[in-house]
């Protein structure tokens, strides 16, 4: 921090506090500015991970950001209908160039949820809930879906869902939370401006869902339900979800697995490269396309591209598979226009406030992870200003560094009750006794 930044900060007064949360919301964008500019392009005709695409909108927020990955590069599903052992693991390997230009080979390996891998309808569930945490703003480490039944309406669009669809979903959720990975050099870290290896990751750790006593599981359903995101996996989407996407959930669910396994996989590159050329090979795994033949192999990849344009698919304009000067088939796809890619979006709550409100409730955000509390938090901040907010949290801070505390939202919540009921005044609609009745109390 400046010399100025450390005298605003031993001063007292409320305008004081503006002023130095403004300059600390200022001085973390330029770093996150500074950081952006240090790193590499990505190359042809294998690529590396692109750092410095055509991004638009706010910049990411650094206290997520660490490190960069693309799921939209690896293979992760299986759309065939082949029977496969269980030692019979997804796994990917190419070559890019290093951050010092000499060759990187990386390796990527999945490893299967109990229920085995997913195909066409786990991967459209987990472009749906990239669209669903979009919504949210990229925030904290759950992905609120409400019910089951409203997940299952966004992914089929006006079908009702039956038990066997329940099943189904049910069934998608746990594979999504049974996945292991482990990524050699796949993993961009900024800070030391080189790649990493990723061990024994997951996406997601668990998922959730509520109804009534004494009802089936496909009735009357509360609209509790949320997928927890792993710290991991929450650090890596946070600036752009799970995908680069640029088209509509729409026109994407309408899509043949393969085809959209291909959008994803050319947005992505779309977002930093005007002509994307791979060996076929290379991106028969990376998809991934699977069969006994490669004549077979290139009648699929060849479909899916003419599909894509054909549908309207927006950045991609033309797409060829000829043999190179080695005679090994090269893969070449042209783009039509600059993708716009997805960033965090904000929460219709929290536009429009001042600095240092905004600050405030994103460091609130950072230690509770309970995005889904963002309306009452703002409304604690606004019933009881900014010291006494800053107090709790420090006493949450201070309480998690001495023993584990499972719920923080609740923990948060129960001492702001007990601050606004001693200061006699309402923090938005609810009174201290209508919260404190529901939430864990304050050991």
């Amino acid at each position: 921090m400046s010399e100025e930044g450390r005298k605003l900060e031993a001063m007292p007064g409320a305008d004081d506090m503006l002023l130095l949360a403004q300059r600390r919301l200022h001085e973390r964008r330029a770093r996150l500015g500074r950081e952006a500019e240090a790193v590499p392009r990505e190359t042809v005709p294998t690529p590396a991970p692109s750092r410095r695409g055509a991004r638009r909108g706010p910049p990411p927020n650094p206290l997520h950001t660490r490190f960069d990955h693309s799921l939209a590069e690896f293979p992760a599903f299986r759309f065939g209908r082949r029977r496969r052992t269980a030692t019979d693991l997804i796994t990917f390997e190419d070559s890019i160039k290093g951050s010092d230009g000499a060759p990187l080979s990386r390796r990527w390996t999945v490893y299967p949820s109990r229920f085995g891998y997913g195909g066409a309808t786990t991967l459209s569930l987990l472009f749906e809930l990239n669209q669903v945490w979009k919504g949210q703003g990229f925030r904290g480490n759950r992905i609120h879906f409400g019910t089951l039944r409203s997940l299952y309406r966004r992914l089929y669009s006006g079908r009702v869902p039956g038990p066997r669809d329940y099943a189904q979903l049910r069934r998608d959720l746990s594979i999504l939370c049974g996945y292991k990975f482990s990524c050699e050099n796949s993993f961009w870290d900024p800070v030391s401006g080189s790649y990493g290896s990723m061990r024994d990751w997951s996406l997601f750790t668990a998922w959730f869902e509520a109804h009534r006593a004494g009802a089936s599981p496909e009735q009357e359903e509360f609209p509790f339900g949320f997928i927890e995101v792993s710290d991991t996996f929450a650090k890596v989407a946070a600036e752009r979800g799970f995908f680069v996407t640029g088209f509509e959930a729409a026109w994407f669910h309408a899509l043949r697995p393969i085809e959209q396994r291909l959008s994803l996989y050319l947005s992505k590159m779309f977002a930093s490269q005007e002509l994307h050329r791979r060996f076929e090979e290379d991106l028969f795994a990376a998809l991934p396309i699977e069969g006994t033949s490669t004549r077979k192999k290139r009648q699929t990849l060849r479909a899916a591209a003419a599909s894509l344009i054909e549908k309207g698919y927006p950045p991609l304009s033309s797409f060829t598979l000829e043999p190179g000067a080695s005679g090994r088939f090269i893969a070449t796809f042209r783009r039509k226009a600059p993708i716009a890619q997805d960033y965090p979006l904000e929460a219709p709550v929290v536009r429009g406030l001042d600095d240092a409100t905004r600050l405030l409730l994103d460091d609130v955000l950072e230690v509770t992870r309970d995005v889904g509390s963002t309306h009452f938090y703002l409304a604690a901040i606004r019933a009881l200003g900014h010291e006494p907010m800053r107090f709790a949290l420090s006493d949450l801070r201070a309480e998690c560094h001495q023993r584990s505390i499972k719920n923080r939202g609740a923990w948060l919540t129960t001492k702001l009750m007990a601050m606004a009921e001693e200061r006699g005044v309402r923090i938005g609609r609810h009174r201290a006794k209508d919260l404190t009745a529901r939430r864990p109390q304050v050991p």
